[in-house]
């Protein structure tokens, strides 16, 4: 593959393609990106995780220093990477929300929502330990959890539960909600639903659009099937060496080195540096 010019967006998904399995970047990879904003490309993160789960990462590589942004919740919001402005958001409706938790209670799962420094779930489970761990978020099991979906933004629910669970009650869900939702696994233990029309692809579209960036200067890396609008409907849509065949499928290029080996550096140093 030739050396790519005239890249002007760089967004890269967090988990299992940024960082680490360690959750950490490596100083390598910090250096490839600073060197990378130095010359003016905008270098934007683009997570499930929420806004503060998402900053703490904008800190590492610098980027909250610069004039970028950080797609949060999957897409539903757009911040400063200062977290100082949101520049698009959009939510599920409550009744939306309340409609689609009532499924989930009757289907004796749990349920996430995430709202500033907060995952309100239904009961803990390893799930709930683990998305903590992951965000570095606190838990909180409310008394009423149908009164938070009726007062907190609800930017997105997540649904955990054992990977043959999720593949059972995908088909269900996407019966009862696909016309009026969008719903993808991030992970193989996390069914994720966020309001219709939305998705990392469509607001990174929309960003670049509010920029005056032609869809030919924006790339994309990612490894899941919550990447997936951004692979494809990106200029330059990039799969990480791990991640699923699905989203190789629809890349670009797929990089030559997993995330424990700084994929994105490696291929950022080779084909824009």
């Amino acid at each position: 593959m030739e050396k790519l010019k005239n890249i002007e967006i760089i967004a890269m998904d967090l988990d299992d393609t940024l960082l680490r399995d360690d959750l950490t970047i490596s100083d390598y990879t910090v250096s490839v990106l600073q060197a990378l904003m130095k010359k003016g490309v905008l270098t934007l993160l683009a997570s499930g995780r929420s806004p503060r789960s998402v900053h703490s990462y904008a800190q590492r590589i610098g980027s909250d220093k610069t004039e970028s942004y950080i797609l949060c919740n999957n897409g539903t919001q757009i911040l400063t990477s200062d977290m100082k402005l949101e520049i698009i958001s959009r939510c599920l409706g409550a009744d939306l929300a309340l409609e689609i938790y009532d499924y989930i209670e009757s289907q004796n799962l749990s349920c996430h929502l995430y709202f500033d420094d907060t995952i309100y779930i239904v009961k803990r489970t390893v799930f709930s330990d683990r998305d903590a761990h992951l965000t570095k978020m606190k838990i909180v099991i409310p008394d009423d959890y149908r009164e938070i979906l009726r007062t907190k933004p609800v930017y997105k629910l997540l649904i955990p539960a054992e990977p043959d669970v999720i593949a059972a009650v995908e088909p269900e869900f996407r019966k009862r909600f696909g016309t009026r939702a969008v719903l993808f696994t991030s992970k193989p233990y996390f069914l994720e639903i966020i309001p219709l029309d939305t998705g990392k692809g469509e607001f990174l579209q929309e960003l670049a659009w509010l920029l005056g960036i032609k869809n030919e200067s924006v790339m994309a890396f990612g490894d899941s099937m919550n990447d997936e609008t951004m692979i494809r409907l990106a200029g330059y849509g990039i799969a990480m060496k791990n991640g699923l065949d699905a989203i190789k499928d629809i890349a670009y290029a797929v990089t030559d080195y997993t995330n424990n080996e700084d994929g994105i550096a490696h291929f950022l140093e080779k084909y824009v540096l």
